[in-house]
């Protein structure tokens, strides 16, 4: 006998329907398992390579010093090429003992033949490793401290703009790496115009694969890098300190270095500083990140230390300074092209003019016939005008 039959209405049939048909969906095996999204990684670029050139010439006292400074740098991707420029003492046998010891595959020795002077054994170093988008210079009488790289690199890289070179300062300090006077800049001690315009910003360290920063706010507030002034371009002014706190621009240093290189035994750091200033601008580090050696065995080591300034006048050599600006003008000549497709020729032209008023003032005249038909009377007027103005009113 059956029992009384239950009255199921339609809405609770086609409710029960829906529960039994998503009850097999959940249960029921699937054919193809779904894709698996591949974990993301974020990946920091590589730190660029820095060409570090070491030039030495009778430094066989203080090489050493100055090639293991480079070995304690905080920054490690790096080469380094030390010219030695036909050093009549120990200092080739010295470095080569160094890079033996060291066993260090990063160094590398070149001994000229002979003699050519500081720019020419730059000149050596940059055309011996194509490697290195950064180039540091060392004198072998000086030392770096551990964060000279790491902080020019970080300075180089920031986002505000870009400059040719940077430049920190330096301490001053004797034969025994004993501390004389706590800056190199020269302002005190010889006529600065008034510095043009200026931006000064922070630099925050660029993240590389051997120093990740979790973000770009985190970094502005844990991981501040070196203060830093932008100087904008201008010429016959000198921003900076020596030549072993500058590091520029691999293509930068190509496009400015004549070839073949004259001598210039003396400051090549006015020659290369001033040419890529005045297309460029530079960068200064507020930071004192090298020792600058006075030890009386070169040109303006043995200049007197007054205070906290750099040193007696005169602090340059106007004989080299006026042979550097004139090699400028020829070298701005023979690449004017290459000057013009990097930077206009408005300011090839306006370089030109510079160099030209000064060489009229100093010399008279005019060597170069390329720069008489480029300017023409009307420019070389206006060129011997502006440089007697500036000699007027400076700044």
């Amino acid at each position: 006998m059956m029992g009384p039959s239950v009255a199921v209405r339609p809405a609770e049939t086609a409710q029960r329907a829906w529960r039994d048909d998503a009850q097999s969906l959940l249960t029921r095996p699937t054919t193809r398992p779904p894709a698996r999204t591949p974990a993301r990684t974020v990946t920091c670029p590589a730190a660029p390579r820095v060409l570090v050139i070491v030039t030495c010439y009778n430094y066989a006292s203080f090489v050493a010093r100055a090639l293991d400074s480079v070995a304690a740098q905080s920054y490690q991707d790096w080469t380094c090429v030390i010219v030695d420029d036909n050093s009549p003492d120990d200092s080739a046998r010295i470095i080569a003992g160094w890079i033996l010891e060291r066993d260090d595959p990063r160094f590398r020795l070149i001994r000229k033949s002979a003699n050519a002077g500081q720019l020419a054994a730059i000149a050596t170093g940059l055309a011996a490793e194509v490697d290195g988008q950064f180039v540091a210079l060392l004198d072998a009488d000086d030392v770096w401290f551990p964060e000279h790289l790491a902080m020019h690199v970080d300075v180089h890289l920031h986002r505000i703009g870009y400059a040719a070179f940077t430049c920190s300062d330096m301490a001053q300090i004797d034969a025994s790496d004993r501390l004389l006077a706590g800056t190199v800049r020269g302002e005190g001690f010889f006529a600065v115009p008034r510095r043009p315009r200026s931006v000064a910003f922070t630099a925050t360290p660029t993240p590389t694969p051997d120093r990740p920063l979790p973000s770009e706010k985190l970094a502005l507030l844990e991981a501040p890098g070196p203060a830093a002034t932008f100087v904008k371009p201008d010429i016959f002014r000198w921003h900076w300190s020596a030549t072993s706190a500058m590091v520029f621009r691999r293509a930068m240093l190509e496009l400015v270095l004549p070839d073949p290189v004259p001598p210039v035994p003396l400051c090549a750091d006015h020659y290369l500083a001033h040419a890529s200033h005045f297309f460029t601008g530079s960068i200064l580090l507020d930071a004192c990140l090298g020792g600058y050696r006075r030890h009386g065995a070169n040109g303006f080591s043995s200049l007197a230390v007054y205070g906290t300034c750099a040193a007696s006048a005169p602090f340059h050599d106007d004989r080299h300074n006026n042979a550097n600006l004139k090699m400028m003008l020829v070298h701005i000549l023979n690449r004017r092209r290459d000057f013009e497709a990097a930077f206009g020729a408005r300011s090839v032209r306006d370089l030109v003019t510079a160099l030209c008023g000064y060489q009229l003032r100093t010399e008279g005249r005019i060597s170069d016939k390329r720069a008489r038909r480029l300017l023409g009377p009307a420019g070389l007027a206006w060129a011997w005008w502006r440089e007697h103005r500036r000699r007027l009113w400076p700044g």
